[in-house]
């Protein structure tokens, strides 16, 4: 699976109101956490503020999204327990700065490698023939073969 990147969009929009509903104001609807999960796992870019003071919840609402039904074996799956407790564990400031940094260059050579990796497999499908041209060349060999040894 890739990573759907989302760099070159504007993010959409999303307003939380104190009823903890979200408006997506690119469609003008009201949507769930399953909703933005769903446009997020697209590729899409959201911004989410909060309605009355506009104050980004943006990695508060990411983290929700994660807690869902849906995603929540991905915590259990892609963050292993001591990375949890490192990270409530933090409580200096300069230490949470560097544990950010160090996993966002992480996350980002994670990217990289993915995106490397999907690059030679695109390669090894070009250079690879097809079932019919294997086959074909294959029926041509054992023929031209069954000739010279006639």
């Amino acid at each position: 699976m890739t990573i759907a990147r989302a760099d070159d969009q504007a993010p959409t929009l999303i307003k939380r109101y104190a009823n903890r509903r979200l408006y997506d104001t690119g469609r003008s609807a009201y949507i769930t956490l399953d909703d933005l999960a769903d446009d997020i796992g697209q590729g899409k870019r959201v911004k989410v503020v909060e309605a009355k003071t506009g104050r980004d919840l943006t990695r508060r609402t990411l983290v929700l999204v994660l807690l869902t039904d849906g995603h929540v074996e991905k915590l259990d799956a892609a963050l292993p327990e001591e990375f949890l407790r490192t990270l409530i564990q933090l409580e200096d400031r300069s230490l949470m700065r560097l544990f950010a940094h160090y996993t966002r260059m992480t996350l980002s050579s994670f990217a990289v490698a993915q995106q490397a990796v999907n690059q030679n497999l695109e390669l090894l499908k070009s250079m690879a023939p097809g079932p019919t041209d294997l086959m074909a060349s294959l029926s041509g060999f054992l023929t031209g073969r069954k000739k010279d040894g006639e």
